[in-house]
């Protein structure tokens, strides 16, 4: 990997690297059902540009998954690691640049939906809609993680110590979580097109069943994940092809009216579909 001839902290080096958007890295294939990726930001302007930051929010909008995400300053030894929760409905929030002064490095793991549960024995339903500092949520699991990411020298090797720590997670996982997992590949594989009924008496479990699993390793119902699932594949699609229509891609979604359609576009993302175009 090119990048393992960066210094981590060498923002000489990072001013050359363009960062419209995050730097995006694929997990290793034992981690692939459960990791969507690893992503890399970093800011290299100075404590004014980063207060232009501050009126100008995100919103993240639910996509299932959930994120540890650590944010690094080198030059003031100042660091802060979190976990952010799967949400089902949007949230605004500050980019962690315009809170901390001068130069910052944001390492990020995002999950698939239900991912998070296979390294953490926790329930998922603590972390909807949430983000809580990672220290708070296990200190004796993640003090040696951080500290070893902080100090790692290069982005090649932050990648192999979060791999290290999660294939050792992933061993101790719950075998309870198989039902859960098959009916997460048939949400992803239908596009969230499948009725709750239908895939508990797929799985041999009843609906009430199905849901208590959901609450406790994904932190969501099924249904409000198939909901999001499907708005997903429709913003993928129209993010992809510019000319797309939102409608026509609801229509070739399964929905079959347009207030339905507008209805979980304006729950999931806070705005209308042709708001949303605009921004």
């Amino acid at each position: 990997m090119y990048l393992d001839k960066f210094r981590i902290d060498d923002f000489e080096q990072w001013r050359k690297v363009d960062f419209k958007y995050p730097m995006i890295f694929k997990p290793c294939p034992s981690l692939k059902p459960y990791v969507s990726c690893y992503w890399l930001s970093v800011f290299t302007g100075t404590e004014k540009d980063a207060q232009k930051l501050i009126p100008k929010p995100v919103t993240l909008i639910p996509d299932g998954g959930s994120s540890i995400v650590f944010d690094i300053n080198y030059k003031q030894n100042w660091h802060n690691e979190s976990i952010w929760g799967v949400m089902d409905k949007p949230v605004k929030v500050y980019n962690q640049h315009s809170i901390s002064k001068g130069e910052i490095m944001t390492f990020g793991v995002d999950f698939k939906p239900g991912g998070l549960s296979r390294f953490l024995n926790m329930p998922m339903w603590e972390f909807t809609n949430n983000s809580l500092e990672l220290s708070t949520v296990s200190y004796s699991i993640f003090h040696q993680l951080t500290d070893s990411i902080v100090n790692a020298g290069s982005i090649g090797e932050m990648i192999q110590i979060i791999e290290v720590f999660l294939l050792k997670q992933l061993s101790k996982a719950d075998s309870c979580q198989s039902p859960v997992m098959e009916a997460l590949y048939t949400i992803n594989e239908t596009s969230g097109g499948i009725r709750v009924s239908e895939l508990a008496s797929r799985l041999f479990i009843s609906e009430r069943s199905l849901r208590r699993l959901f609450h406790e390793y994904v932190g969501i119902s099924p249904k409000t994940l198939c909901r999001i699932t499907r708005l997903q594949r429709i913003m993928k699609a129209c993010t992809e092809d510019k000319q797309a229509d939102f409608l026509i891609a609801a229509y070739d979604s399964g929905y079959f009216d347009q207030s339905h359609f507008i209805k979980d576009f304006k729950e999931f993302c806070g705005c209308t579909p042709s708001r949303h175009k605009k921004l």
